[in-house]
């Protein structure tokens, strides 16, 4: 079904602005396995307002890409609500590479999400769940992972941007984690 707003900027022309306005949520709403296939770079989220997992799972894959590294490029994208299992991801380590188990980078919101079984190395910006963050990333759990970077390396998030606003990283726990810098 249409949302009346979807409809008018449809009807009125205005396509563009709905499509630019990040109004989007994907609804996960079955479990994937991937079987152990091979990604040359992430799924790229940008264009999406919202990622709703619904406590579905993603797993077995892996994710190599010379710069920027991880399951997804959130962008403007949160995400919520993901289970990821037996995920490893190898970024960069030239210039500002970027790597995360779920996302190279973000700059919306990550909340409630949890990490099983999985790795992550990469170079300048590193962390268990997002490299590069301009993000508030709450509620999320990561256990039997490892986390092997460089500069700016962290269990949760690499690096946070805060440029003036207050970012929450709070409510995250690691359980039998190995962070290596």
């Amino acid at each position: 079904r249409l949302s009346a707003e979807w409809k008018n900027s449809f009807v009125n022309g205005q396509i563009n602005k709905f499509y630019y306005s990040w109004l989007w949520t994907i609804k996960l709403n079955a479990d994937i396995d991937l079987n152990g296939i091979t990604l040359n770079e992430p799924i790229n989220l940008g264009l999406w307002g919202a990622f709703e997992g619904q406590n579905h799972t993603i797993k077995n894959v892996t994710i190599n890409n010379a710069d920027d590294a991880g399951l997804f490029n959130a962008g403007g994208c949160s995400i919520k609500n993901l289970i990821i299992d037996n995920v490893t991801v190898k970024g960069g380590y030239s210039g500002n590479a970027t790597a995360g188990i779920l996302a190279s980078s973000s700059s919306k919101f990550i909340d409630n999400v949890t990490i099983t079984n999985s790795s992550v190395e990469g170079g300048k910006y590193t962390g268990g769940v997002v490299g590069y963050g301009y993000a508030d990333v709450t509620n999320c759990t990561l256990t039997n992972c490892v986390v092997k970077g460089g500069y700016k390396l962290g269990g949760v998030i690499g690096y946070v941007c805060a440029e003036n606003v207050t970012r929450k990283i709070e409510g995250n726990a690691l359980t039998d984690c190995a962070v290596q810098g």
